[in-house]
């Protein structure tokens, strides 16, 4: 993937946003650019090390970022961060947005080098604070057998069994 992005690397503008990183700010407004001139920026800017929060106008347009950058980056995990419209009897796919929200903001918390993609709505919707979320984290230990997805799905489905009935 490095030698795809070399001919990004000596442009004034590529350089001026990871100027704008090193010198720490947390926000740079990009514009103009579409399809994909957008990914490679992004794909770009991942190799930074840091986490990577790519917004976009609608769902679409998110879904469509984010399989961009999968395969742009093989080597790097990048999520897709879901709207939270949900109907309440969708309880399957809840559970799997809980999951999907949940882990996100795991991997965030513990600066794990990742990149999100989001559209602007899935944002709109307050999110706990940081330190809440980080003091309210628990360490789980499995019993022998049992995967992670399996344990997630089963404790979030009984979760909401319980606010639904």
């Amino acid at each position: 993937m490095k030698g795809l992005l070399r001919p990004l690397e000596p442009t004034i503008e590529y350089q001026n946003i990871l100027q704008g990183l090193k010198r720490g700010f947390t926000q740079q407004l990009v514009f103009g650019l579409s399809g994909s001139q957008r990914s490679y920026l992004f794909a770009g800017l991942s190799h930074t090390g840091k986490a990577v929060l790519a917004i976009t106008p609608g769902e679409t347009e998110a879904g469509t970022l984010a399989d961009d950058l999968a395969s742009l980056l093989p080597h790097l995990e990048v999520k897709y961060f879901p709207v939270w419209q949900m109907l309440p009897y969708q309880v399957l796919a809840i559970v799997m947005r809980y999951y999907q929200r949940l882990s996100i903001l795991e991997k965030l918390i513990n600066n794990e080098p990742i990149v999100v993609v989001s559209s602007v709505e899935a944002l709109l919707r307050r999110l706990t604070p940081l330190e809440v979320f980080r003091k309210a984290r628990w360490s789980l230990t499995l019993v022998k057998g049992w995967s992670w997805s399996f344990f997630v799905i089963s404790l979030l489905i009984w979760v909401l069994s319980e606010l639904i009935w």
